[in-house]
């Protein structure tokens, strides 16, 4: 398949931010979500033509973790395939996305509740919060989520979107809260490519969580806001024969020239006609989804408006375009992303 899309550097992305303090929450040159800092959560609510109140997209540094666990992961060399290095053959057999479920299956110490996590990658400590169900059997699988947070915030921060709090989310899945680092400078969020430090530390998470927790390697899904979207689509190029589904929020970069030959999962992507990014990157990120999946070009309307999918999608495809919802999720993001994601 060719596919050609506008590259546009974050630099301009940036530049271009469409949105305002009132969406953003703050009056910041960045566009992903404003600084933190205050630890309390900020929010405004933005109404646009749909009515529909929107959270604004600011993460919240509020409501620390309870424990600190240390992992012994370490790695310096990626191999080829984005795998580090050390990983044991069950691991990677057991997290690829297949039916076999993972090693920590019957772990009765699988750690309950939220705990922080920390492992080196590549010589630098990276860090995480892991929210696991109250009360574990560790004979039933679980999925694994993954949010990511947007440009200069953190895994603590994003927690504020609310997937893990929707009723029953909890009971049926681990959820991972990643903080990025300073990239260039853009700020502290995620490296994308294949190849690079950020992948190995999606692998080394998956890994390390598959062998403590039964996990259910056909339900690992990725969410995220703004550059934390970003991280979702990369996902989706690069580990697309893992991740069963993504729902990125106002986040369409991704550059298809470095996406591996492998499938794609299902998508649930939200986005505002005034976000951000540039209307012509969702559309073309949509167009990518719809032709890898095989989709016609007819659009139907799904629940709730104004969310469209399409005919004879090979995955589940939804866009949902907000009018003046800025760069912001909606307020129902949380509820509809679950809902998604607990088809499969």
């Amino acid at each position: 398949m060719t596919f050609t899309r506008m590259l546009l550097p974050r630099t301009l992305v940036l530049l271009a931010a469409a949105c305002g303090a009132a969406a953003c929450g703050a009056a910041e040159d960045d566009p992903d979500n404003a600084s933190e800092g205050s630890g309390t959560t900020t929010a405004s609510s933005v109404t646009g033509v749909t009515g529909l109140s929107a959270t604004a997209a600011v993460d919240d540094s509020s409501g620390g973790p309870s424990t600190t666990v240390s992992t012994s992961v370490s790695s310096t060399d990626p191999t080829a395939d984005g795998t580090a290095e050390g990983t044991s053959d069950d691991t990677a057999d057991d997290t690829t996305g297949g039916g076999t479920l993972s090693p920590g299956c019957g772990n009765q110490a699988a750690a309950t509740g939220e705990s922080m996590r920390s492992m080196m990658i590549q010589g630098v400590d990276r860090t995480f919060i892991v929210d696991a169900p109250a009360a574990i059997d560790p004979d039933a699988p679980l999925a694994l989520v993954f949010v990511f947070h947007g440009n200069g915030g953190t895994g603590q921060g994003i927690q504020s979107m609310g997937l893990q709090n929707v009723p029953g989310a909890q009971d049926q899945a681990v959820f991972v809260f990643p903080d990025g680092l300073q990239y260039m400078d853009f700020g502290v969020g995620w490296n994308g490519t294949c190849g690079e430090y950020d992948m190995e530390f999606f692998d080394q998470m998956r890994a390390t969580l598959a062998d403590e927790y039964c996990l259910d390697p056909g339900r690992i899904f990725a969410a995220g806001f703004s550059w934390g979207g970003d991280m979702c689509e990369s996902l989706a190029c690069c580990r697309g024969d893992v991740v069963r589904a993504i729902a990125p929020a106002s986040g369409p970069e991704f550059y298809p020239f470095d996406c591996l030959d492998t499938e794609r999962p299902a998508v649930r992507m939200t986005y505002a006609t005034n976000d951000a990014y540039p209307p012509e990157m969702f559309a073309q990120t949509l167009e990518f989804y719809r032709t890898e999946h095989g989709c016609s070009d007819t659009q139907v309307p799904v629940e709730p408006a104004p969310c469209i999918t399409f005919e004879g999608c090979a995955e589940p495809l939804v866009s949902c375009e907000y009018e003046g919802l800025g760069h912001a999720w909606p307020a129902d993001w949380a509820d509809q992303t679950w809902a998604f994601f607990s088809q499969f």
